[in-house]
């Protein structure tokens, strides 16, 4: 079955738009992929004691050949219908009408972007696990994300494994300008160093199994997770899905700034060219 996130239970626009989709699996398939969700060996720690998994991760590659489920799932992470979906919700809410298109090739990004322009973007993965004491500072997301998607896999069903949920934080209108931060500096400097006085926790998740939430990156979408609480033996298990802009001439100088305009005349002719060639053969 594809996925879908035409059936949000919830959302709200503030700070950010956030919805949540409960049961977002059909059961079978989220049991099969709880069951092999990945250990804990090759995971790097990240900070504060989070640890990730993702295909930067030793060993990463060799999980998605050992696991057909998990690669079927990534697979249909990058399908059109899901990430028309998620441009979908982009769209509606920042009222855009931006056509996003999967990064491939150089060629064909090329094409996309500077022919057709649609916004070339890229998913990533990461398997998340976060033990007792972990924690994730306040932070907006990096410039380049465009929507952030989060499934859970808790390790048990203890109450008070489902109070570490993601915290979303807003501020007074008269501050908002003062927070606005879609760099993602870093909030412990001194621009805001009264985060802790002035943010407000207005929405948190819960973390409960089989429930996804998401969220659309701005200036605003300051979130964290607070220092986890859990009994011995069970971890804030989690798959964070990231939906991010791609800039194939991001990092160029200026001095390559005419090869750049050089290349998208050439993509635009090789464009005609085909089209030409396709009719004449009609």
């Amino acid at each position: 079955m594809p996925l879908t996130l035409k059936n949000i239970s919830s959302s709200r626009s503030e700070p950010t738009f956030i919805f949540e989709i409960e049961n977002w699996l059909d059961q079978d398939r989220f049991e099969a992929l709880n069951q092999s969700f990945p250990q804990q060996n090759n995971a790097t720690e990240v900070k504060n004691k989070k640890l990730k998994f993702s295909r930067y991760s030793r060993g990463y590659r060799k999980f998605l050949n050992n696991n057909p489920r998990w690669k079927q799932f990534m697979r249909d992470l990058t399908s059109r219908s899901f990430l028309k979906e998620c441009n979908d919700i982009y769209n509606k809410h920042y009222k855009r009408h931006e056509k996003w298109e999967l990064s491939g090739n150089f060629i064909s990004n090329l094409i996309n972007q500077y022919v057709l322009g649609r916004k070339l973007v890229d998913v990533k993965t990461e398997f998340s696990f976060m033990s007792k004491g972990a924690f994730i500072v306040p932070h907006t997301d990096a410039a380049r994300k465009l929507v952030t998607l989060m499934l859970y896999f808790p390790t048990s069903d203890d109450a008070l494994l489902k109070k570490n949920g993601t915290k979303f934080w807003q501020f007074r209108p008269e501050d908002a300008k003062r927070y606005s931060n879609f760099e993602n500096r870093k909030y412990l400097a001194d621009a805001f160093a009264n985060f802790d006085a002035d943010a407000e926790c207005v929405y948190q998740t819960k973390f409960v199994k089989n429930h996804l939430y998401g969220f659309l990156k701005s200036d605003l979408s300051w979130h964290s997770v607070e220092p986890i609480e859990l009994k011995d033996g069970d971890s804030r298990n989690s798959i964070n899905i990231n939906i991010n802009s791609v800039q194939p001439f991001g990092l160029l100088s200026r001095r390559a700034k005419s090869l750049k305009n050089r290349l998208k005349i050439w993509a635009h002719r090789m464009l005609q060219s085909s089209r030409g060639l396709a009719g004449k053969a009609g």
